[in-house]
């Protein structure tokens, strides 16, 4: 990725795998046939200690089984320091079509998250 960087020549998206067979999904990513650079995100290695060239990039967040959600949200902002042009959290355990992302809750009187979903995160916003 960064001898991308250093030619001009960023793939058309960045994917960082985090959690439970990150490995595994990196290399399925890596494998598509568009133009598409993954990395891996370690358990327990902070996402500020490490470089992500990915300047001027779309990222994608591919989380699944392990990570926190605050840990998710550290990797979001050092992506967008370090230069994404977006990034897009896409929890892959949690996404059930079958299921509501809001539902009302009748006790509280107002609509209540049921599950993760994507969230995309751009700078300035």
């Amino acid at each position: 990725m960064a001898e991308r960087q250093r030619f001009e020549n960023p793939p058309g998206l960045v994917v960082v795998c985090v959690g439970l067979d990150s490995w595994r999904r990196a290399e399925e990513w890596a494998a598509s046939p568009n133009d598409v650079c993954s990395m891996v995100l370690e358990p327990g290695v902070n996402p500020g200690a490490l470089e992500w060239p990915v300047a001027g990039c779309w990222a994608v967040i591919d989380w699944w089984v392990g990570p926190r959600k605050s840990h998710i949200l550290s990797l979001v902002k050092v992506l967008l320091m370090s230069g994404a042009s977006r990034v897009i959290s896409y929890p892959s355990e949690a996404i059930d079509s079958g299921t509501w992302v809001f539902q009302y809750n009748t006790d509280a009187c107002c609509f209540v998250q049921c599950r993760e979903t994507f969230e995309t995160f751009k700078v300035g916003a």
